[in-house]
């Protein structure tokens, strides 16, 4: 698990009182696997979340402009 996979499960198991479980095989789904899945103990809402990481590529901001 990532740390931003650990953030979002942090947050619905902390902030929003779910039962999460991470990293879950999918059963015959050709190695396929969910990342978070989270059910409220409160209101029986269940969730299902997906979390990656995102950078801007460095190759395109050094053409715009910059210092010069």
């Amino acid at each position: 698990m990532n740390t931003v996979e650990r953030i979002v499960e942090s947050y619905f198991r902390l902030c929003r009182c779910c039962f999460t479980y991470s990293d879950v095989k999918v059963v015959d789904g050709n190695n396929r696997q969910l990342d978070i899945l989270a059910v409220s103990v409160v209101t029986g809402d269940q969730y299902l979340m997906r979390s990656e990481v995102q950078t801007p590529d460095p190759l395109r901001t050094l053409g715009s402009g910059g210092c010069g």
